[in-house]
């Protein structure tokens, strides 16, 4: 918790003299700092989530991204220093909520050593050369090529006609009785993603909407069923839920 804060705090105050004195290597330095505190922040969320069932661990992953993507429009209208006390204070609120359960987790894992579950519990482990980590890379170099999609002057253009894809799987999964179905989600991301390439290659224009709308959704469910995975694979492995989280 005090890593956090301290790489928050600090981040914080780089990238506020970056703004005021104009300068690209204190913001860019700042910037940096605090994303390491959100990335810390992430694994402190995903290892409370571990404590909740399967659905309705699926429920909060999906109606979080949801959230998020809403929060990205509201943004965009408000001032620079809104924006930055945002930045630093949603994830350090999201660690104080989340705090006790990820430490409650933490504790339970301790008792048992990785030795031992890998031999009673083989298939919980995953090692890095997984197919679920090379995915993760695979669809962040999509996400990151969607980006690029409408941009002005290197700034990324959100396309929020995806949050209608988005806010489908969130109601499924809502009314849904059972817990979320990886394998589900991970066919629609795929055919999603390819849809929107395919749009680009007959449209032929960096700038289609649709290909925008189509990828950003692909990658957005991806996204989802990312979170969704390593939360179940934390939970069916305590002892290494830590190093789950931090590989992805």
């Amino acid at each position: 918790m005090g890593c956090r804060l301290f790489l928050m705090a600090l981040g914080g105050a780089l990238c506020a003299a970056g703004a005021l004195c104009e300068s690209v290597f204190l913001t860019v330095a700042g910037a940096s700092l605090v994303t390491v505190g959100g990335g810390l922040a992430n694994i402190c969320v995903g290892l409370a989530c571990t404590g909740l069932t399967l659905r309705r661990a699926g429920i909060a992953v999906v109606w979080s991204y949801v959230a998020s993507f809403v929060l990205r429009g509201l943004f965009r209208i408000l001032p620079l220093e809104a924006n930055l006390a945002m930045f630093l204070l949603f994830p350090i609120g999201a660690v104080a909520l989340s705090a006790r359960l990820s430490l409650r987790v933490r504790d339970f894992s301790s008792s048992d050593s990785p030795a031992q579950i890998s031999i009673t519990s083989p298939g919980s482990f995953v090692p890095f050369g997984h197919q679920v980590f090379i995915s993760l890379v695979v669809f962040r170099f999509v996400y990151g090529y969607s980006l690029t999609f409408g941009e002005v002057d290197r700034v990324s253009v959100v396309a929020f006609s995806a949050l209608a894809a988005l806010c489908a799987v969130a109601v499924y999964v809502f009314a849904s009785s059972k817990p979320l179905s990886s394998d589900g989600l991970f066919r629609v991301s795929i055919l999603v993603s390819v849809a929107g390439f395919l749009v680009l290659s007959i449209t032929g224009t960096p700038r289609d909407a649709l290909a925008s709308s189509l990828l950003s959704a692909g990658t957005g469910i991806f996204e989802i069923l990312m979170y969704y995975v390593l939360i179940a694979i934390g939970a069916k492995n305590p002892a290494g839920a830590l190093s789950v989280f931090g590989l992805g």
